[in-house]
């Protein structure tokens, strides 16, 4: 599958997100792997349609999701949708605070119309915890798989 197979309102995010990589290492297919090179998480960054992924599991989840979208069992699939979780401010000290953000694997709307954020995790850090709890008090649910 190529992103010119996606439809064309996806083609442009799938094209942000390549661009978003330029400048970063050179992504590794699926089926290479760097010897030298190991992931403090133990997983393996994969490029399909073009797109590089943290791990397999993700991009297999990717392509999941995009049969589910061609079916027309989904809809407005995101990639690497962001969640401001506390926005960024100035203390009275003049001292600046990042804002806080969650970023999410996928989002989409599921048949009866239902906003699904998935998660693809192997371990679950700390911080990814803090944000998960921090997400719930805002009412959403994060669906881990």
């Amino acid at each position: 599958m190529e992103i010119s197979d996606l439809p064309p309102r996806y083609q442009k995010q799938a094209q942000k997100k390549l661009e978003q990589q330029k400048g970063k290492r050179p992504s590794i297919a699926a089926d290479e792997k760097q010897p030298n090179s190991k992931s403090k998480y133990k997983n393996e960054k994969t490029t399909v349609n073009g797109i590089q992924f943290d791990s397999r599991k993700e991009a297999e989840r990717y392509q999941q999701l995009m049969l589910l979208l061609k079916a027309g069992k989904i809809t407005q699939l995101k990639l690497q949708h962001s969640f401001t979780l506390q926005g960024a401010f100035t203390t009275p000290d003049g001292e600046k605070i990042r804002a806080i953000t969650y970023i999410a694997d996928f989002t989409y709307y599921d048949e009866q119309g239902n906003f699904t954020i998935e998660d693809v995790k192997g371990y679950k850090t700390r911080t990814y915890k803090d944000k998960y709890k921090r997400m719930a008090d805002l009412g959403y649910t994060i669906t881990e798989i």
